[in-house]
């Protein structure tokens, strides 16, 4: 049996833990003690043993024997580490992990948007071959949905969803699913940017915030996008966004795939945004989260244009969400994006791109 560290202790974070714990395993969960709020919302779930359970769920309770911010007790000895946090805080957990990395160890990053490949680049000529000795992956989403009810309870919706995986580079991409399938569904990936840019939230947020901005600040965040939010005129310039994300994989060899699709291919359906009253697994309404745009813009469309201009491929919906959220919220998401400079893949043709994904070798 592997042991396996859950780093990311948000609501997802803590279903999926949870899930492997029911299965047998033997997991640690982490939170990074830098973070806003970590040490208060790991308290709940010490106290009473473990984590209370609402929604699709084999059990109403998990006790978790290793909940800490004590990266010494959760990180050392492990085999696996299942990186569950967005996308602006997963090199931050990365770096926590690193000290611990052995080799035969497998990191992996749910949901990826691409970071298997901008950790390789950041981490290369550290010491830890990843390419032999250490592998990295990523999947298109979190393998379960959940949000919290409170601090020790959560809500899961959806069961145990199939998500795209791939590693970097895919060349190890089936020793990874055969480790992995034993733990959650997986589902084999071309690349890794199949499993990056297709995480549905690049597609279900960024237009839905940018044209909802107004109501969003009147009602301090009060706003459900699902619910309220989703018009014909909304619809039409997501799937705008959504066509140029297929434009893009189709350039690099992967069948391109909607975004209904997708939500139907992790087993939900798209009626959470096509049809009014938020149908969603949930039962509750949700709410506006600061992530839709701090994590959406610069690892999504940010990441979609950046790419876009590299390949040739015109991205103008995703230019223009970048750059007008830039200017409403006051950051310039251009320059902390995950753009193909950041990537360590600026100025590479298609074929040596393509290259690049399957064996790490420019």
């Amino acid at each position: 049996m592997e042991k396996i560290a859950v780093l990311g202790a948000g609501p997802a974070g803590l279903a999926l833990a949870s899930r492997l714990v029911t299965k047998g395993h033997d997991v640690s969960l982490f939170e990074y003690p830098r973070f806003k709020g970590s040490e208060e919302k790991l308290r709940r779930i010490v106290e009473q043993g473990g984590l209370k359970i609402e929604g699709e769920f084999p059990t109403d309770f998990v006790k978790l024997h290793t909940v800490t911010t004590d990266p010494e007790q959760a990180l050392k000895g492990r085999d696996i580490y299942l990186i569950g946090v967005p996308a602006y805080a997963q090199a931050t957990m990365m770096r926590g992990v690193f000290p611990f990395l052995e080799p035969g160890n497998l990191v992996v990053f749910c949901s990826g948007s691409t970071a298997s490949l901008a950790i390789f680049e950041e981490f290369a000529g550290q010491g830890v071959d990843f390419v032999n000795d250490v592998h990295l992956a990523e999947t298109v989403t979190m393998p379960r949905s959940a949000r919290f009810v409170d601090d020790g309870t959560i809500k899961v919706a959806l069961g145990d969803t199939q998500v795209r995986t791939a590693a970097f580079p895919g060349k190890n991409t089936n020793v990874v699913l055969e480790r992995l399938a034993p733990l959650f569904n997986v589902k084999r990936a071309v690349h890794c940017f199949d499993s990056g840019l297709n995480n549905p939230n690049f597609i279900i947020h960024p237009a839905p915030m940018l044209l909802n901005f107004a109501e969003v600040e009147r009602r301090e965040g009060l706003l459900s996008i699902m619910n309220e939010g989703m018009t014909e005129a909304v619809l039409a310039c997501m799937d705008a966004v959504d066509a140029e994300k297929q434009a893009l994989l189709e350039v690099l060899g992967v069948e391109p795939v909607d975004v209904d699709s997708l939500y139907i291919e992790f087993g939900s359906s798209p009626d959470v945004y096509r049809k009014l009253g938020e149908p969603f697994a949930m039962k509750k309404k949700d709410r506006i989260w600061p992530r839709y745009t701090k994590e959406d813009i610069p690892y999504g469309t940010v990441q979609m244009a950046s790419l876009g201009d590299m390949l040739h491929v015109p991205t103008p919906v995703c230019h223009g969400i970048s750059s007008i959220l830039s200017v409403a919220e006051g950051v310039d998401y251009w320059s902390i994006g995950r753009t193909v400079e950041k990537l360590g893949i600026a100025g590479l043709t298609i074929d040596e791109l393509k290259t690049y994904l399957q064996t790490g070798t420019k």
